[in-house]
């Protein structure tokens, strides 16, 4: 089951940021998370979910 939720948290950090998609890829990659744009398209639309660790990185990597 995927939780929409996630989704709408992840794609609102993105915008708070004002980073596109590949922007955080790159940062992700920085802290060796490595995913495709396409990947993290999947994330914030709620078709795909991240698993636990990539998500907690994900969430400190914007709120910090």
């Amino acid at each position: 089951m995927k939780n929409e939720m996630i989704a709408k948290v992840l794609k609102e950090l993105r915008k708070q940021n004002s980073l596109t998609v590949h922007d955080v890829v790159l940062k992700l990659s920085d802290k060796a998370i490595n995913v495709a744009d396409k990947t993290l398209y999947g994330w914030e639309s709620g078709q795909a979910q991240p698993d636990a660790l990539s998500c907690a990185r994900y969430i400190r990597l914007m709120t910090y």
